[in-house]
């Protein structure tokens, strides 16, 4: 995501969203209030990338077993 939280914005810092949350880990770390607001919209579309990375991620598990399988059985 390419939001930051004011105390990340300040100090230049990386901001990483707690998915858990919703607020910023270094913000929770530090015990600090957190100005991090993630839109819906944008929720939406990071577990929609989320569920496309585990299915492709899923596909391609496969096709190494496939190709083990193939080689275990050539030889």
């Amino acid at each position: 995501m390419t939001f930051r939280c004011e105390r990340c914005e300040k100090k230049k810092l990386r901001c990483f969203v707690d998915t858990a949350s919703g607020r910023c880990a270094g913000c929770i770390a530090a015990t600090a209030k957190c100005s991090l607001f993630v839109p819906e919209e944008e929720w939406e579309r990071v577990q929609r990338e989320r569920e496309e990375k585990r299915i492709e991620l899923a596909r391609l598990k496969e096709s190494a077993a496939l190709a083990t399988q193939e080689v275990l059985r050539v030889e």
